[in-house]
């Protein structure tokens, strides 16, 4: 299975959810978890991230495609070399084409990396680390 989409419609729709979430079993990592919740009568809806969350930020682990990647990123820019998703993949030996091609675009969605359009069709990008991104490098150090 792909996917699993759930519908509550319920005064508790949100405490059942959750319960749901809680208990559910999965074969594999989860990779994905998308939330849509709608108001009645327009009421305002509002969410506080939990103590210890990252506040839209999400980090990422050391030794990963991601960690490999924005190291990468940091040693082109480094050596003045624009770190283009070609670039990119030609300095990460260790993972194919068609894993570091969406890990750098998920990276930009993460915040730990910029990307300026290079070209003209909106599809080259030169890559840079934010300081969010140079602080878990730091912390990281090298990958492994």
């Amino acid at each position: 299975m792909d996917s699993l989409d759930i519908e509550i419609t319920d005064k508790d729709a949100v405490e059942q959810a959750i319960m749901m979430l809680k208990s559910a079993k999965f074969e594999d990592s989860v990779k994905n978890v998308k939330v849509t919740v709608s108001s009645v009568n327009n009421s305002k809806i509002t969410a506080e991230p939990q103590s210890g969350q990252d506040s839209g930020t999400h980090t990422i682990r050391p030794n990963t495609s991601h960690h490999t990647i924005i190291h990468q990123i940091n040693k082109l820019t480094e050596n003045g070399i624009t770190a283009t998703t070609r670039e990119i993949m030609d300095a990460v030996d260790s993972y194919s084409d068609g894993t570091i091609r969406p890990s750098v675009g998920e990276l930009y969605e993460r915040g730990l990396v910029e990307r300026e359009d290079i070209g003209d069709d909106n599809t080259h990008y030169a890559y840079e680390l934010t300081n969010k991104g140079k602080e878990i490098l730091n912390e990281f150090g090298s990958p492994e």
